[in-house]
């Protein structure tokens, strides 16, 4: 039976759902715990988002934008749009 692959999008709302249901120290090891169960590949495509919502964070507090970055959870882009804000 071949392991169950995931994408991009995917991954993106597993971390999401992550998110909502952790904080901290236990967001970071749920995160830890769920790439354990991924394939090498899916693995790195997870690194790819983790790394993206990263950015997205940074984009925010660098250009003075904290109180928008705190007021959205501390997630850097618009849940709906799934992509940082134009200045």
């Amino acid at each position: 039976m071949a392991p169950i692959r995931w994408t991009r999008t995917a991954l993106a709302a597993r971390v999401e759902s992550i998110e909502q249901e952790s904080s901290g120290r236990d967001f970071v090891a749920a995160v830890v715990a769920f790439a354990d169960t991924l394939e090498p590949e899916d693995r790195r495509l997870l690194q790819d988002v983790l790394l993206e919502r990263a950015d997205a964070d940074r984009v925010f507090i660098e250009y003075g934008l904290a109180g928008e970055h705190r007021r959205r959870g501390g997630r850097g882009r618009d849940r709906d749009q799934g992509s940082p804000p134009t200045r």
